[in-house]
């Protein structure tokens, strides 16, 4: 899957994850390129917390 467009999408606790538009994938897949819950929750608020920091 080298080149693969992976995007989170989070609304307050749901979330969701796809590759290249497909939302099926296997969970060897999701191992391999540690897709977990705790990364899409996590980088919207990092971003969030550096935008929030002054220049």
């Amino acid at each position: 899957m080298f080149g693969s467009v992976v995007e989170y999408r989070t609304s307050g606790a749901e979330w969701s994850i796809t590759i290249d538009g497909e939302s099926e994938f296997s969970e060897e897949t999701r191992q391999r390129m540690r897709l977990h819950r705790e990364d899409g929750m996590f980088w919207p608020n990092y971003f969030g917390f550096l935008a929030g920091l002054p220049s």
